[in-house]
């Protein structure tokens, strides 16, 4: 069992507070403040825990994880606890959703998928803009849409941009470029 006091300042309150796990093995049960919060089965996958709502803000935070093995749970001993880092993430109420985000670009025409999560009660307007900046650091492409999302929701957004006489990535030209993606 692992504890862990945290301090949450009263400003990050109404933000999405995440605990993400890059790895708890086996059968791992996060409370926060005493409060059942999450259950992982496994102990191969990274997970995230929003503990926004049980929480303290201006006061400590006590993050508990308990972590079990079983036997033959594995063809060998695995061992049990958290074994990789643990980030603690702060972001607005209105983000992106980790790991949503897809780039195609197959040639100088680019498609980028994202998706939009609204943590709030009510409807908040959102706009999502996508910069694509060469090597150098000069902007090549850049797009942008506006949406409005209803409280708790997520949605899937999508953006067509173009970089003209785009330069392959290869082993012998190993040449990039860098998305930045906003909401």
């Amino acid at each position: 069992v692992y504890r862990l006091w945290i301090d949450l300042a009263k400003e990050d309150e109404g933000k999405a507070i995440t605990l993400e796990f890059d790895g708890v093995m086996w059968d791992s049960h996060i409370y926060v403040n005493g409060k059942h919060a999450f259950f992982n089965h496994f102990g191969y996958k990274s997970f995230s825990v929003d503990i926004s709502e049980f929480a303290n803000y201006g006061e400590p935070t006590l993050i508990t994880v308990a972590a079990s093995v079983y036997e033959d749970c594995s063809r060998w001993y695995p061992g049990a606890g958290i074994y990789r880092h643990v980030w603690l993430i702060k972001t607005p109420s209105l983000h992106l959703d980790d790991w949503s985000t897809n780039i195609e670009a197959l040639s100088d025409d680019i498609k980028v998928s994202s998706r939009i999560q609204n943590e709030e009660t009510g409807s908040k307007k959102a706009t999502l803009t996508v910069e694509f900046y060469d090597a150098e650091g000069n902007m090549v492409s850049s797009n942008s849409t506006k949406t409005t999302l209803k409280g708790g929701v997520q949605q899937d957004v999508a953006l067509n941009l173009r970089i003209n006489n785009a330069k392959r990535w290869s082993p012998d030209s190993p040449y990039l470029y860098t998305a930045v993606i906003k909401v």
